[in-house]
C-alpha cells in the first residue's frame, strides 16, 4: 500500500513543476521566428527616423507629445501613448536601430502578459489545470501575431501588461486582506497609471474591476470601495489633465462622426473578432468585413444577437459559473471600444484590438477544457489521455497558425503582400502596398495596388505621389502612352506640379516629342528651381534639338545643384563647341579625358579635344 502511494504525489510534483515551463515554451517557441524580422510599416516613422526614441535625455519629452507627433502625415491627434515610446527609447538607447533588440523586448513584455493571465486565472479558478490552459491558449492565439511580432504593436502589449498587473493585485489584495492596504493600493493605482500611459485602452482597468466585483464581489468589503475610487480615481485625473494638455483634442469631440452607420457595423465586427478569439485561423494582415453589414442589413442586425448574447450569458452564468460570466463579460467590454463605437484611423476589425480581450476568451477556453476532461464517458475508460490529447492538439495547431501568422510582420515587403492578397476595398492601405513595392523596385505588383487603390478611392483620398508612381512603373513596364494618361489625370486633379511636369517630360522625351519634353522640364523648373533632374533633362532636351545656349544654361544649373554623369558633361562641352565657346569645351573636354578616359564619353571627348587643336 505504500509503494502504490508514493507516486501520486511524486506525479503531481512533476505536473506542477512542468507546467510553468509548458507556459514558458509557449509564450516563447511561435514567436522565435520573428525575431529575424526587420524594421516594419510605422516603425520607420515612429523609431527609425524619429529623433525623440533617439536619446534618453528626451523622456520628459515623450510626455509632453502626442504618439504620432506629425510622423505619419496629417492625423487625428487622440493617440496619447508617452510610456509607449519611453518603452522605445530604452530599447534604442541599449541597441540602437537593432530590429532584432525591440523585437526581443516585444517577446519578453509578451511573455510577462502570458504569466499574468495564468495568474489571473488561478486566482479566480482556483485550479492549474484551468489556469494552465487559459495561459497557454492566450500565448498561441493567432491572433496576436500583429501584436507581438510588429514592433510598434507593442503598445497593445505593454497598456495590457500594466492593466493584468493592476488587476491582478487589486484581486489579491480584495480576496486575501482583510484589512484596507494604502501602499500595495497606491501600486495598484501607478500601475493602472502606466496602462493608461501606455495606450489609451488602459481604463479598461477600472471597468474590469467593476466586472470583477459584481461577479464576485464580497459585501463585507463593499465599505472598502470608497478608499479604492480615492486611490484610484487622483491617477484618472491626472492622466486626463496630461492628455488633454498635450493632444487637446478628444475622442468626444468626433464620436458622433456618421454614428448611425458606425452602429450598424458593430455586430459584424463583433462577429469578426469572436472568430478570432475562438476558431483557430491563420492571421490576416486586414479584414474587410463592413460591406457585408451595408449590403445586407438583416444580417448586420442578427449579428447584433452575438454581443447581446454575451451580456446574456453573463447574466445567466454570474451565480451558475462565475468565471464563464467573467470570461463573456471581459470579452464583451474589451471589444465594445473597438467594434466601430469610437472612430479609428486605421480600418476595422483588427487583429490587434483582441490582444486584451483575448484573456477573456482565455478564461472560458480554459474553463471548457476542464469540462472536456472531466466528461468520463462511462465507455471510455481512457477518456483523461483523449481528452489531453485534443487539447494539446488544438494548442498546437493554435501555435504552428501563429508561426505563420508571424510572417505578415517580418518586413515591409511580407506586410505587402498580404494586402495584395486581400485585396481589400480601403485604397489607403493598396496605395500604402504600392508605395512599398515600388521603393522594392516590383513594377507589376505597383502597378496592380496602386490602380486599385485609384479604383477604389474617394476624392481626396490620394495624392499626387500615388499617380506619379503608377506612371513610373507604367513607363518601365513599357507602357508610356498610359503614363502619360495617369499624369494627365494627375495634373487635372492635384494642378502643376514640379514632379509632374517633370515625369511628363520623361514620357515625353521617350516617344520622341522633343520638344513637349522640353517645354514640360521648362515648367518642371519653373515650379522648382532646385528640381535637379528636371534641369538636367531640359539641357539633355535642349541639346537633341540643337538649342544649344538653353542647353548650356539648364546643364549649368543642375551642375550647380548636382554633380553631372560623364554624359551629360560630355553633352554640355559638345554645346560650348556648337555654341562657339571651344576653351569652356576644351577644359570640360580634358576634365572628362581626365576622370574616364576608357569610357565612351573619355574616348569621343578626347577625339574632340584633337578637332579643336586641329
Amino acid at each position: 500500500m505504500r509503494n502504490n502511494s508514493k507516486p501520486k504525489p511524486r506525479t503531481a510534483r512533476i505536473k506542477r513543476q512542468a507546467l510553468p515551463i509548458i507556459i514558458v515554451l509557449a509564450a516563447l517557441l511561435p514567436y522565435l521566428s520573428s525575431l529575424r524580422g526587420k524594421f516594419t510599416l510605422d516603425d520607420w516613422a515612429l523609431i527609425v527616423y524619429d529623433p525623440l526614441v533617439h536619446s534618453l535625455s528626451n523622456i520628459t519629452k515623450a510626455f509632453q507629445t502626442d504618439f504620432l507627433h506629425g510622423n505619419l502625415g496629417d492625423t487625428i491627434g487622440f493617440y496619447y501613448r508617452p510610456l509607449s515610446t519611453v518603452s522605445f527609447q530604452l530599447d534604442y538607447a541599449l541597441w540602437g536601430a537593432n530590429p532584432l533588440a525591440f523585437r526581443v523586448m516585444n517577446v519578453l513584455m509578451n511573455l510577462a502578459v502570458v504569466l499574468l493571465v495564468f495568474g489571473i486565472s488561478k486566482r479566480i479558478a482556483k485550479s492549474n489545470f484551468v489556469a494552465g490552459v487559459a495561459a497557454v491558449a492566450f500565448a498561441v492565439l493567432p491572433s496576436h501575431a500583429e501584436s507581438v511580432s510588429w514592433i510598434c504593436g507593442r503598445t497593445d502589449v505593454l497598456s495590457t501588461l500594466f492593466i493584468l498587473a493592476s488587476l491582478l493585485l487589486f484581486m489579491t489584495l480584495y480576496e486575501t486582506r482583510p484589512q484596507f492596504n494604502w501602499p500595495l493600493a497606491v501600486c495598484c493605482s501607478l500601475l493602472f497609471g502606466c496602462a493608461l500611459f501606455s495606450k489609451e485602452m488602459g481604463i479598461a482597468t477600472l471597468i474590469l474591476i467593476a466586472a470583477y466585483l459584481w461577479i464576485f464581489g464580497k459585501s463585507e468589503r463593499k465599505k472598502d470601495l470608497l478608499k479604492w475610487v480615492i486611490v484610484m480615481l487622483p491617477t484618472l485625473i491626472v492622466y486626463m489633465v496630461c492628455r488633454k494638455h498635450v493632444v487637446g483634442s478628444s475622442l468626444e469631440s468626433i464620436i458622433a462622426l456618421k454614428i448611425h452607420e458606425r452602429l450598424v457595423c458593430i455586430g459584424i465586427a463583433y462577429a469578426a473578432y469572436l472568430r478570432m478569439l475562438f476558431v483557430p485561423q491563420e492571421s490576416r494582415v486586414i479584414y474587410d468585413v463592413f460591406p457585408m453589414a451595408m449590403k445586407y442589413p438583416m444580417i448586420a442586425a442578427a449579428t447584433w444577437l452575438l454581443p447581446i448574447g454575451l451580456l446574456g450569458l453573463t447574466v445567466w452564468a454570474r451565480k451558475r459559473t462565475p468565471i464563464v460570466a467573467f470570461g463573456a463579460l471581459w470579452v464583451f467590454l474589451a471589444l465594445l471600444p473597438v467594434s466601430n463605437i469610437l472612430p479609428t484611423i486605421g480600418p476595422l476589425p483588427a487583429e490587434r484590438f483582441v490582444y486584451l480581450a483575448s484573456v477573456g476568451s482565455s478564461l472560458i477556453i480554459g474553463w471548457m477544457a476542464l469540462k472536456l476532461y472531466e466528461l468520463r464517458p462511462k465507455s471510455m475508460a481512457n477518456w483523461p489521455t483523449i481528452a489531453m490529447i485534443i487539447i494539446c492538439a488544438f494548442m498546437i495547431y493554435c501555435g504552428l497558425l501563429t508561426v505563420q501568422s508571424c510572417k505578415n510582420y517580418e518586413s515591409d515587403i511580407r506586410w505587402a503582400r498580404g494586402i495584395s492578397a486581400s485585396n481589400t476595398r480601403f485604397a489607403i492601405m493598396r496605395s500604402e502596398a504600392g508605395r512599398i513595392f515600388f521603393a522594392a523596385g516590383y513594377p507589376q505588383e505597383t502597378d496592380k495596388e496602386i490602380e486599385a487603390a485609384i479604383a477604389r478611392s474617394i476624392p481626396g483620398q490620394l495624392d499626387s505621389c500615388d499617380y506619379i508612381r503608377l506612371a513610373v512603373v507604367k513607363r518601365t513596364l513599357g507602357q508610356v502612352d498610359a503614363s502619360l494618361k495617369r499624369l494627365a489625370e494627375a495634373k487635372r486633379l492635384f494642378g502643376d506640379k514640379p514632379e509632374i511636369e517633370y515625369q511628363a517630360g520623361i514620357g515625353l522625351a521617350a516617344t520622341g516629342q522633343m520638344q513637349k519634353a522640353a517645354e514640360a522640364f521648362q515648367l518642371a523648373t519653373k515650379l522648382d528651381p532646385k528640381l535637379a533632374p528636371a534641369w538636367r533633362n531640359l539641357g539633355k532636351a535642349s541639346f537633341e534639338l540643337k538649342d544649344y545656349k538653353e542647353a548650356i544654361r539648364a546643364y549649368e544649373r543642375a551642375a550647380s545643384l548636382v554633380r553631372l554623369s560623364a554624359k551629360d558633361r560630355l553633352n554640355l562641352a559638345l554645346a560650348y563647341k556648337k555654341a562657339a565657346m571651344p576653351g569652356k569645351a576644351q577644359r570640360l573636354f580634358q576634365q572628362i579625358v581626365k576622370e574616364d578616359a576608357q569610357g565612351e564619353p573619355g574616348k569621343r571627348a578626347a577625339k574632340e579635344i584633337l578637332s579643336i587643336r586641329q
